[in-house]
């Protein structure tokens, strides 16, 4: 779970911090929510699929919350079978904890995508889908037909490469494991979003 949603290594680390945080947070929750809940079957199944709807839909809005609400959701399955002990949460707590190392190990070991690189490859791609963009407008203004180039689909492609840069870019100031000037890269941000922006603009008005 710690490589869901991440491109690189240093992001990757922030993300297998967090749900050893968020592990801790969630199995004091599970354990106060297990001593509510206990010899109460329907609040129990109340609280088992309320936490798992709250995991699913924080999903995309929060991977920390996402964590702690499966964690509640672990304690409240182990109160329901009438297995719920302390101990059996320690062993979750270590099992993250051991498979957050792992993962840290491996996208610096085996997967060495490094911030930095991801952020430049997206960048690149970006640029060469606008300049396909622009030559496929050149070739709608000298009315050549031959080029055969689809202006709403490379608009849709530069949209997605769009998203790419703005998502790599958050990950080197969130997840970068070296301190960067954020000004600076706001600026190249705002550059390359103008450029789109002009880009879209032109191919809907040929």
């Amino acid at each position: 779970i710690a490589f869901t949603g991440a491109s690189n290594a240093g992001e990757t680390v922030r993300r297998s911090i967090a749900r050893v945080a968020c592990t801790l947070a969630g199995l004091v929750g599970a354990i106060g929510l297990a001593h509510l809940t206990a010899g109460h079957q329907v609040a129990t199944v109340v609280g088992l699929f309320s936490c798992i709807f709250l995991a699913f839909y924080l999903q995309q809005l929060s991977y920390a919350a996402m964590i702690f609400f499966f964690t509640l959701m672990l304690g409240q399955l182990y109160t329901w079978l009438n297995t719920f002990t302390d101990a059996v949460l320690v062993v979750r707590l270590q099992e993250t904890a051991a498979g957050a190392a792992i993962g840290v190990v491996v996208s610096f070991l085996v997967l060495p995508t490094g911030t930095r690189a991801t952020a430049r490859a997206a960048r690149a791609g970006f640029l060469r889908q606008l300049a396909d963009l622009l030559e496929g407008c050149a070739a709608r203004l000298r009315g050549d037909s031959a080029s055969g180039a689809d202006l709403l689909a490379l608009s849709v492609g530069l949209d997605a490469w769009g998203r790419q840069v703005v998502h790599t870019f958050r990950a080197v100031t969130r997840g970068g494991l070296i301190r960067v000037d954020r000004g600076t890269l706001r600026h190249r941000l705002g550059l390359l979003g103008a450029c789109g922006t002009h880009g879209r603009a032109l191919a809907s008005l040929v």
